[in-house]
């Protein structure tokens, strides 16, 4: 299966922001082996990654027992180079520093052409500043580079009830080229997912050609 991707942190789920918002081009770089043991840095995005899943599932899933990632995964994600990070414009990034990471990104290659995408999260206060539209393309040239001609990625969506911020996340992958491949059962493709949802849910798997 591809990495899985439920509802996503995402700059582009926010409205359009001022110019003067918007950063300078993040520094995104596939992250180096040596970050698997940073535990700072491992805690650090860790907890960026949990808090803004968290904002956006608020009223989708029971957030109290959802946890999207833990400092262990991440770390075997970098150790096997599915993870990459932005870094702030102004930040050196051979120092390792985890307060300056803004954001990540990764991917997966499941099969043959195919690449999964997962964990596109921005930092809750780098919203709204082009973040995950950079990461995004980032990701996209990566899996090309990888042999990759179709990214695929699930989102989990309320089937039969409306979630404003889940239909903003929809709508941005959807604006970026995503089509619908099909609609499954949540249990189908996470199945502990299932068990911390707080309404009927469904997963939307969508694909789009590199």
């Amino acid at each position: 299966m591809p990495s899985i991707e439920v509802v996503q942190s995402l700059t582009g789920a926010t409205p359009a922001p001022n110019k003067s918002q918007i950063l300078p081009k993040a520094k995104i770089i596939v992250a180096s082996p040596s970050l698997a043991n940073n535990s700072a840095l491992l805690e650090y995005m860790t907890s960026f990654i949990n808090r803004s899943y968290h904002s956006n599932y608020d009223g989708l899933v029971d957030t109290k027992k959802h946890i999207r990632t833990s400092a262990s995964e991440l770390s075997q994600k970098i150790l096997s180079g599915q993870i990459a990070i932005a870094w702030k414009p102004s930040s050196d990034p051979d120092k390792e520093i985890a307060e300056d990471v803004i954001g990540c990104v990764s991917i997966e290659l499941v099969g043959p052409g195919m690449a999964g995408l997962g964990l596109l999260t921005c930092h809750l206060e780098h919203r709204g500043t082009r973040i995950g539209q950079q990461l995004m393309e980032f990701a996209e040239d990566w899996a090309k580079r990888l042999g990759a001609e179709e990214m695929q990625l699930e989102i989990l969506v309320p089937d039969g009830w409306e979630h404003e911020e889940n239909h903003r996340v929809v709508r941005w992958y959807e604006r970026r080229g995503y089509k619908l491949l099909r609609v499954a059962e949540t249990a189908e493709i996470i199945e502990w997912l299932a068990t911390v949802v707080v309404g009927p849910t469904k997963m939307r798997i969508y694909r789009k050609k590199l």
